[in-house]
């Protein structure tokens, strides 16, 4: 008996251990039969914040639900004694034993899985998520991956991170942009929490302007974009923000070989209202100082940024965010022109629960990008301004039908106001520079949209959504109007007709169509297919090939229509080795009506009609994906990517001037043949952590002269067709060692040495050429790191 008992004792025991803690006690109103519902909360156990999208169940009963975007959830329940089930992404699964009395409040708490930090991308589900959800051509990142990477300058990169994915690319070395499925910069969407930052980047692409600290997760839709997402004919890249810590202060300081950040969060309420707040800024100027070169100490280079997270509970129901975000540029190589560039929105969000099912979101935004060049010579110095103004305000609803089927419907309000140029001498009776101002723009963009995703059996899941956009064109502007059947420029206007304020000027409007679909073969694959089609009003007029802050955003009026781009992709997705091993092909094929290239020679600054110095054509864009993952299992994890990608244009118009190449397809500035990635991340001994990521890709279509000619007393060069030559193959290796120790009585900290182009391979920033007398045109290459550039870092976590 005594041996039955210690049995029954040990099984009793270990029973209680499995679903890991005490019993929870569950008060509240009796209910009316042998079942009701309870009402309970789901929350980090480490940070306090809520656990949106979890499932929650009781297996015995058959009972399951998912928690809302506060975290809670509604569940049937029989009283008495239950076990409760608690799975969510990136959380140990949890079993808890409750009594159940009635219908009261209760929380429950989730440890963090370990394995989360020895991840390396994220896509935001589990193990097999690749091969069992809708998604195709989208990608997911989240920070603890990011940081595992190696660090330029003792910095996480969130943008340059995503160019190591597959389909995704930048055109030249430390590039502000990037390119995605053979689209221009200009046409991916980037949104810091709701709001679009146009340009984000600090020191010419040396930083990504997102402070890491405050940053939950990284997605990516190259294909497949959801019906909520428009504006732009190539991707959607979102950041999404974290929430602070609901029950404790702490810190964590960054200190680096060129800037410093400081992280805060914790509870002004606690459980009530958090705060999350960073700052950074670098102090590159004061070590310029200190060179004996004169050109490069009278340089300077500078910037800052800070975010401001506020998020208050109101109840069980209702939550309120605000947010606040500014990036401030100041730049200057060695001459007497300032460049400055300024990113500022301010954003607020409620969040409200009508049930366990059914969800809002509101959104309100107002933000502005604003670039100054300034010119502090001593003979006529002047300053450029340019703006773009957003105000913003989006309404999104939820409803979750159940584990297989969900529902999203909404509405998207953008105006935007545009300054293309103000040029202002500093002083105007003395200045030979008169003062000049092009006209401002404005437009009202508005979208409905509805989204739709349910399995239709167990093999087959699809996702439909429909997007209908409307966009006007608003006065006051002046429209210039040209002879008919002449080539348009500026000596063939004829009459011009100035609009009021607000008046309409031209109309778009055109429908979305969003769908994509899997088929699964087998537990470990699956075959994918999307189609997207999305339209793009605002365009980015450079003849350059990444952003700069000179560059010249432009709306679409009644010359120039909106880009139109339709894209359709099909993938195979395979798994091996339970998960550990991760792949995929993808190949997609994209075409793009009203591209817009400019003329040869065009006249792009402070240009009243525009127009005279655009072209606009078709573009179209296709390739092959190949990935490679090793998730876990072992100490090394990494993965490989290849992609194979054209991206071409054809410009043909009734005039030479309004014809590129003759009118056949030539090569977009951003048409990369070959591209391939290695991430390698292996865990050394003692908490030490090494890195390393390869890049090498064909060289950007550049254009060389043909020939050169003498007009006048001046030698230039002669070209004849566009983007016909290839700069020099890119490759580079960079590394990283990253340290995990304790200091301050038990504090993490951590220390980061990494190297970026550790062979110190000159690749082009630029081509350029120079004449040569009694030769051709010489071509030469500028590098900007063309040698081994190592940075440290310090992170303390207090």
């Amino acid at each position: 008996m005594k041996i039955k008992y210690l049995a029954l004792t040990l099984f009793i025991s270990l029973s209680m251990t499995a679903v890991g803690q005490d019993i929870i006690t569950i008060n509240g109103k009796e209910f009316s039969g042998n079942k009701g519902y309870i009402y309970g909360k789901l929350m980090d156990k480490e940070t306090g914040e809520d656990i949106i999208g979890a499932i929650v169940s009781i297996p015995a009963e058959k009972e399951a639900t998912v928690t809302d975007i506060n975290g809670e959830f509604r569940l049937r329940s029989p009283k008495g004694e239950i076990i409760l089930e608690a799975t969510s992404v990136g959380f140990e699964v949890s079993t808890f034993r409750a009594r159940v009395l009635g219908s009261g409040n209760f929380r429950l708490y989730l440890k963090p899985a370990m394995t989360q930090l020895n991840e390396v991308v994220i896509s935001g589900s589990k193990g097999d998520a690749n091969v069992k959800s809708t998604d195709i051509g989208k990608n997911s990142l989240s920070i603890e991956s990011i940081k595992e990477l190696p660090m330029v300058m003792g910095e996480v990169d969130v943008i340059k991170s995503l160019t190591l994915l597959p389909g995704v690319s930048t055109n030249s070395e430390l590039s502000t942009g990037f390119n995605v499925r053979g689209g221009g910069s200009d046409q991916n969407l980037v949104l810091l929490g709701d709001v679009p930052i146009y340009n984000p980047a600090h020191l010419f692409g040396f930083y990504t302007a997102f402070n890491a600290d405050v940053v939950d997760d990284v997605s990516l839709y190259k294909g497949g974009v959801p019906a909520r997402y428009g504006g732009r004919a190539s991707s959607v890249l979102h950041v999404k923000y974290r929430d602070g810590d609901y029950d404790n202060w702490k810190s964590n300081l960054s200190i680096g070989v060129v800037s410093s950040k400081l992280a805060i969060e914790g509870p002004i309420i606690k459980q009530k209202l958090s705060v999350l707040g960073s700052v950074r800024r670098s102090y590159l100027n004061y070590t310029l100082k200190a060179f004996d070169d004169p050109d490069i100490r009278e340089s300077s280079a500078g910037f800052y940024d800070f975010n401001v997270i506020a998020n208050l509970k109101l109840n069980n129901r209702n939550k309120l965010t605000y947010s606040i975000y500014k990036s401030s540029d100041n730049f200057n190589l060695a001459g007497d022109t300032v460049y400055q560039w300024v990113n500022f929105y301010q954003a607020a969000n409620w969040y409200h629960s009508f049930s366990d099912k059914f969800s809002l979101k509101a959104t309100g935004a107002l933000s502005t990008y604003s670039n100054t060049i300034e010119n502090r010579s001593l003979v006529n110095p002047y300053k450029l301004n340019t703006e773009i103004n957003n105000q913003i305000l989006n309404l999104d609803l939820e409803y979750i039908f159940n584990d297989q089927a969900s529902l999203n419907a909404g509405v998207n309000f953008n105006r935007t106001m545009l300054q293309p140029g103000e040029l202002k001498p500093n002083d105007p009776e003395t200045s030979t520079i008169n003062a000049e101002k092009v006209q401002e723009e404005k437009a009202n963009e508005i979208a409905y949209y509805l989204d739709a995703s349910f399995e239709i059996t167990p093999r087959l899941s699809v996702t439909g959504g429909i997007r209908y956009n409307t966009y006007n064109y608003l006065g006051g502007h002046t429209i210039y109007y040209y002879e008919p059947y002449r080539e348009r420029i500026e000596e063939t206007i004829v009459d011009s007709l100035h609009f009021g304020d607000n008046e309409s000027i031209q109309t778009y409007s055109g429908w979305e169509p969003r769908f994509t679909a899997r088929y699964t073969l087998s537990d470990m694959s699956s075959i994918k297919l999307g189609y997207n089609r999305m339209y793009q009003y605002i365009q980015l007029i450079s003849n350059t090939t990444t952003i700069a802050p000179n560059d010249i955003w432009k709306l679409s009026d009644n010359y120039l229509k909106p880009q139109i781009s339709e894209q359709l992709s099909l993938g195979y997705f395979q798994n091996f080795n339970k998960n550990k091993f991760e792949t995929s092909i993808e190949g997609f094929y994209k075409e793009i009506d009203n591209v817009v290239d400019y003329k040869d020679g065009a006249a792009l600054f402070l240009n009243d009609h525009i127009e005279t110095e655009l072209n606009s054509g078709q573009g179209r864009s296709y390739g092959l994906e190949l990935y490679l993952k090793k998730n876990s299992g072992g100490r090394l994890k990494g993965w490989i990517s290849y992609t194979y990608s054209r991206s071409l244009r054809k410009i043909e118009g009734p005039y030479k001037t309004e014809t590129i190449n003759g009118g056949d397809w030539y090569a977009a500035n951003y048409d990369r043949k070959h591209n391939f990635t290695n991430v390698l991340i292996y865990q050394l001994p003692k908490k030490w952590e090494f890195s390393s990521t390869f890049t090498f890709k064909t060289g950007q279509p550049i254009t060389y002269p043909a020939g050169k000619f003498e007009y006048g007393s001046s030698v230039l060069s002669l070209y004849t067709d566009r983007n016909t030559e290839r700069a020099p193959l890119y490759h580079r290796l960079d590394i990283s060692f990253t340290k995990k120790f304790y200091v301050f009585e038990n504090k993490n900290a951590e220390f980061n040495f990494s190297v970026y182009n550790l062979y110190g391979r000159k690749n082009p920033f630029s081509v350029f050429t120079q004449d040569v007398v009694g030769s051709p045109p010489q071509a030469y290459q500028l590098a900007v790191l063309g040698v081994p550039f190592p940075s440290i870092s310090f992170t303390f976590y207090l």
